[in-house]
């Protein structure tokens, strides 16, 4: 039997998460990968420094791409996360005001 991702936070005393946090995460996850293609496109443009031939030097390429993107992301703020939200949560539930005080 699937469990709703509701009764399984249910079980280890943990909040579900709201709507509006699972999309503000999915946007900033989306600004992530964004970055990192960007990243990985910029490489693309340079010619070849060091031994490109050498043995993983794709894969660690691919990896730096990868973390240096987590990174921007995380440090900086392009927007991107930003905009995605706002566009995309008129489309959700009103988010309930509980536990907020006047």
């Amino acid at each position: 039997m699937i469990e709703s991702t509701a009764s399984i936070a249910a079980q280890d005393n943990v909040p579900a998460e709201s709507p509006h946090d699972r999309l503000r995460r999915a946007a900033e996850q989306m600004e992530g990968l964004f970055m990192q293609h960007l990243t990985s496109a910029l490489r693309a443009t340079v010619p070849g420094g060091g031994n490109p031939d050498a043995p993983g030097a794709d894969m660690y390429a691919s990896l730096l791409d990868e973390q240096l993107a987590h990174t921007v992301a995380e440090d900086t703020s392009s927007g991107i996360a930003e905009a995605l939200y706002r566009q995309l949560s008129g489309a959700l539930p009103a988010e309930s005001n509980e536990g907020s005080s006047p």
